[in-house]
């Protein structure tokens, strides 16, 4: 559900540009909590087009998921060849080339062959999340 939610955030970023400002990481202005995260009234439109709270939002759920990521990794690591093990493998490195792909993304402004591969990934992390969900239940 998180990734689905990521995606939906990811294309936030992408529909209003937000990815072309803030373009440091891990810092965002400076900070990791930046100023003016909420200054558009009523509070719910900064989430769709306040560009510092859209990409914001998009990074911290990033974070999230990552660290989802690494506890089940972790987790499964020690249980032994299974194939849960190797679904929770591919899941984490899929989420890591994800994120290294997010930031490099950013930091490079934006290139699209660059963004596209992103996006896509996305896509095929999420596919691999239901499959693989479907698989070890």
């Amino acid at each position: 559900m998180l990734v689905f939610l990521q995606i939906i955030m990811g294309a936030f970023v992408a529909g209003i540009d937000a990815g072309f400002g803030f373009n440091t990481w891990p810092l965002m202005e400076g900070k990791w909590i930046p100023d003016n995260l909420i200054p558009l009234s009523p509070v719910w439109l900064n989430m769709f087009e306040n560009h510092l709270t859209v990409q914001f939002t998009h990074r911290m759920l990033g974070y999230l998921i990552a660290i989802m990521a690494i506890v089940m990794f972790a987790f499964q690591f020690g249980q032994g060849a299974s194939a849960l093990r190797a679904w929770v493998t591919l899941i984490f490195l899929m989420i890591i080339a994800q994120i290294l792909l997010g930031i490099l993304t950013l930091l490079l402004v934006v290139p699209i062959p660059l963004a596209l591969l992103h996006q896509g990934l996305a896509f095929v992390a999420l596919s691999v999340i239901v499959v693989a969900t479907t698989k070890t239940s």
